[in-house]
């Protein structure tokens, strides 16, 4: 649930290692979305 992460954390910034995640889906979210190893 991004809505809840977005309130819980403080720094609002998500890290995928996995790549699992949209980019455009999780900053819609309002995060800053960095991914490893994705162009």
């Amino acid at each position: 649930d991004f809505d809840a992460m977005r309130e819980a954390v403080q720094d609002r910034v998500v890290f995928d290692g996995r790549n699992l995640y949209e980019p455009a889906l999780i900053r819609g979210f309002g995060l800053e979305y960095f991914s490893i190893g994705r162009r």
